[in-house]
């Protein structure tokens, strides 16, 4: 086993568990539409969270060969991927919790959603760069402090249809970063 697949184990199965909550509550939300309206808004939030999870994993993949096999680089690690799993749970309503209004609870928990990647976001890009697998980048600062400004300005708008093209708009912005 390499150090990478040692260190990434741990990772994975998290990061693959947040994939796998969020996949899991949209197919809830779908099985249960009848009750409550799927709707625009939390799809795209999970949308939002698969990408960023995505890039995220990438991240990891491009600095394998600095990842040292020790407790902080563990720690650290369990940290950002935990915090995806915990915004991952938050996206749709469990199991056996009746939310008459998706749209609500998108509302109520977007905050804690949005403030998760942005903490993970943060936490990976000052990991890297303390981990030498990366220069402290003007551009890529800029990038992120572009995207926190949309999170922030999606975090205080309460206008569905405003919601909705924000959420595209941040979607379309990881798109753009793949090119």
């Amino acid at each position: 086993m390499s150090t990478f697949e040692f260190v990434f184990s741990l990772y994975g199965l998290l990061l693959g568990l947040s994939l796998a909550e969020v996949l899991g509550g949209f197919a809830r939300a779908m099985r249960g539409h009848r009750a409550a309206p799927v709707g625009f808004q939390s799809p795209l939030l999970g949308l939002i969270v698969m990408l960023d999870l995505t890039a995220f994993w990438l991240l990891v993949w491009s600095v394998r060969d600095v990842l040292a096999p020790n407790y902080r680089t563990l720690v650290v690690g369990l940290l950002i991927s935990g915090l995806y799993y915990l915004a991952a749970t938050m996206i749709f309503p469990q199991e056996g919790h009746d939310e008459p209004d998706l749209d609500a609870h998108y509302q109520r928990n977007k905050m804690k959603v949005l403030g998760a990647l942005l903490l993970c976001n943060l936490a990976a890009y000052l990991a890297v760069v303390a981990v030498g697998a990366a220069p402290f980048d003007v551009p890529k600062m800029l990038h992120m402090g572009g995207f926190a400004a949309l999170v922030a300005v999606l975090i205080a708008l309460r206008n569905k249809a405003a919601n909705i093209v924000l959420l595209c708009v941040i979607c379309a912005w990881y798109f753009a970063a793949m090119l």
